[in-house]
């Protein structure tokens, strides 16, 4: 089987197009604010894991993005040798460019659960939040 990423040898199917994109990153907007909403009328924290990790996504290491890999750098690629660069950097690859995961610190192998570092990252979070909303002294272990 063949990974191909162009939407035209695809006819469409399989791959998420900028619309589809849109429409997804709208809907979660909205999931997320009726979280929130909902959170705060009972007097509850809420914490948004997307502004947990905005900073690991856009933080890297010698140019190279080492706590989320999601190809950060592609849309700029301009030449062959930029978009080369920007996949070694900056996508889920394997090889010396490589994250300590595929995807990054922050997730596990499947790229979609949290790995020990993004759980430990979400947790201090989340005990941050409670101990400034109700006046605690909550610790996480290290």
């Amino acid at each position: 089987m063949e990974i191909n990423c162009d939407p035209a040898a695809q006819n469409g199917n399989y791959l998420i197009d900028a619309t589809e994109k849109q429409i997804i990153q709208q809907r979660v907007i909205a999931f997320n604010n009726t979280i929130q909403t909902i959170a705060m009328n009972r007097g509850w924290v809420f914490v948004n894991p997307n502004t947990v990790f905005a900073s690991a996504l856009a933080t890297t290491e010698s140019g190279r993005y080492q706590d989320i890999r999601k190809c950060q750098l592609v849309a700029t690629a301009a030449t062959a040798a930029q978009f080369q660069t920007a996949v070694l950097n900056s996508c889920p690859v394997t090889g010396p460019t490589a994250a300590p995961n595929i995807g990054g610190r922050v997730f596990s192998l499947d790229g979609t659960t949290l790995s020990v570092n993004g759980q430990r990252t979400l947790t201090l979070a989340l005990v941050n939040a409670i101990n400034t909303r109700y006046g605690t002294s909550l610790s996480a272990a290290p």
